[in-house]
């Protein structure tokens, strides 16, 4: 494995040595350092994520980018924000997505106004066909904003007492906030089938639909999370990858049904290698 890494290195094509090896990509089309683009099944769309917990952000860790700029970059109060400053300070990932970091430390985070956010996704709609964003367990006005922006919320939730009673008051906001039932999208998240609160008690609880199930899978998840790699890219054939694949279609079929129903399901080649876990976490996120 590290003579691989090594020769990799040396040898190696960059950020798209991993879009080369993945079966699910039919094409690359690079249009200069910055501007990636990776059809997969026929389709090209760009996909913006955004990390929107602006205190401790996370999605730069997971996905092993380097933070050398983030959203605090656009945040000055004489900058001029447009398409060419944000393309600068996204950086790429190797999937194919862009990613907008949250700033590197907690005090940077006032530095973000509700206004400059305004401006930072009206150009984000209008330059990708989806904008992602992670939020956190907060209610500031920047998470406000974006929940009122969105298409679609994903809530996840867990079969725990705490995270039920969070999800309850949740909807009980959407409600006061008049979202439409449809706008959110509940998911349990691992999901084993061990505990003494079944999902149709959740749903009772709630007054709202599970969408989506997601598995527990600790092993798979904790290697995506160590080496920065998804693993809907890496393992897509175990059921958590599935679970996650199944629910960005239930996701579409929600914000785009003319795009969902003939969106084609990926099918593993049989000559791609499934990497192994070696042995020695639109959007609120609970």
């Amino acid at each position: 494995r590290l003579f691989d890494e090594i020769l990799s290195e040396v040898l190696g094509l960059g950020p798209i040595e991993r879009l080369l090896q993945d079966v699910t990509v039919d094409e690359v089309m690079v249009n200069g350092p910055r501007k990636i683009y990776v059809e997969r099944h026929g389709k090209i769309e760009r996909v913006a994520l955004v990390d929107g917990n602006f205190e401790f952000g996370d999605v730069g860790v997971l996905l092993n980018l380097p933070n050398t700029r983030t959203i605090a970059d656009a945040a000055g109060e004489n900058t001029d924000i447009d398409e060419e400053l944000l393309d600068g300070i996204m950086p790429s990932h190797s999937s194919g997505i862009k990613v907008l970091l949250a700033p590197v430390r907690p005090e940077l985070a006032g530095l973000v106004k509700v206004d400059q956010l305004k401006q930072i996704f009206d150009i984000l709609t209008k330059t990708y066909v989806y904008t992602v964003i992670d939020l956190w367990k907060s209610f500031q006005d920047a998470t406000i904003f974006f929940l009122d922006t969105a298409d679609l919320i994903i809530l996840v939730a867990a079969t725990d007492i705490p995270s039920i009673k969070n999800a309850k008051l949740f909807f009980e906001l959407t409600e006061q906030l008049q979202y439409r039932p449809e706008k959110v999208l509940l998911i349990l998240n691992r999901e084993d089938g061990r505990s003494s609160i079944s999902p149709k008690d959740i749903e009772a609880s709630i007054k709202h639909p599970i969408g989506a199930l997601i598995p527990k899978d600790e092993r798979t998840t904790l290697f995506s999370m160590q080496r920065g790699m998804p693993f809907v890219t890496t393992q897509r054939t175990v059921p958590l990858a599935q679970a996650i694949v199944a629910l960005a279609r239930t996701a579409l079929q929600r914000i785009a049904p003319e795009k969902a129903a003939v969106s084609p399901s990926p099918k593993p080649s049989p000559q791609s290698k499934e990497t192994t876990p070696s042995k020695n976490g639109l959007f609120s996120r609970k």
